[in-house]
């Protein structure tokens, strides 16, 4: 609780100890990165923690400059890029970018793994 205080978050109508811990499904969502299917565990790669636009700055390119630069850094470096997606349109948008959800959800189909391979472009790159 105090992390998320200093970094300047907060939860409207929680304190010290009422702070709702992260439900099973996002546990669940975190965890993908580490089932072996994937392929993640014994190689490097390059996660996308945390992507997303203001609303007031939302369609004026700023997401696509950024999403090419990385795609642009994985395939320089030879390194997959890897991101969770938890909207149907969200998903849409990378899987524009070469990106193909790779597991979800149990219970959640809209909560997905996705993954980039190297060498896989979509026809949003530029």
């Amino acid at each position: 609780y105090e992390a998320w205080v200093e970094n300047g978050f907060s939860i409207p109508g929680t304190d010290e100890t009422n702070f709702p811990l992260p439900s099973a499904e996002l546990v669940e969502l975190g965890e993908m990165k580490e089932r072996s299917i994937h392929g993640l565990t014994k190689k490097p790669y390059i996660l996308i923690a945390h992507f997303g636009a203001d609303p007031a700055h939302m369609g004026k390119g700023y997401g696509k400059i950024l999403l090419n630069y990385i795609i642009g850094l994985s395939e320089s470096k030879k390194l997959p890029l890897v991101l969770e997606a938890t909207t149907k349109p969200n998903r849409a948008h990378y899987e524009k970018y070469g990106f193909k959800a790779v597991d979800w959800v149990a219970g959640n189909p809209d909560w997905v793994l996705m993954i980039r391979n190297v060498g896989k472009s979509g026809p949003g790159v530029v």
